[in-house]
């Protein structure tokens, strides 16, 4: 009889070779064969794993708001005001902190595999709510 022991963890090595392979915009089952585990098991770590990465300070372009290409919205800062708030460039009038409406747009990309943006070519100048695969955190967070 063969013995398998715990297949339930990964090992740190794994887990950098996950995160290798989804830089490398390599697939679940690519994956799964260079760390010898099912693609079942590599999608279940990076969605269990993954996390918002957040931008570096609160003065970074905001998230793109979800009705941003329809929005009609005038006169949140007075009823005078006849200019769109979308476009408006008056200090402190950023949709985000003005807009009863705003809506953070999200990244369909991250509805579907590999649900995180390491091996995206946007990931640097993407302005909307980015995931990240470290194997780094996914080691060192506590087992459920």
């Amino acid at each position: 009889m063969k013995n398998k022991g715990n297949q339930k963890h990964l090992t740190f090595e794994q887990r950098v070779d996950i995160e290798k392979g989804l830089t490398e915009n390599k697939s679940f089952a690519e994956i799964g064969r260079i760390i010898g585990k099912d693609p079942s098991t590599v999608s279940k770590e990076v969605r269990l794993h993954a996390r918002i990465k957040e931008r570096p300070d609160s003065g970074y372009t905001n998230p793109p708001c979800i009705h941003r290409k329809k929005c009609k919205m005038t006169g949140l800062c007075d009823n005078q005001c006849g200019t769109m708030c979308k476009i408006c460039k008056k200090q402190n009038m950023r949709c985000i902190d003005v807009c009863p409406a705003y809506e953070t747009a999200e990244c369909e990309k991250l509805k579907k595999p590999p649900y995180v943006c390491n091996g995206c070519g946007k990931k640097t100048h993407c302005l909307m709510p980015r995931m990240f695969y470290s194997s780094k955190y996914a080691h060192d967070e506590p087992c459920n």
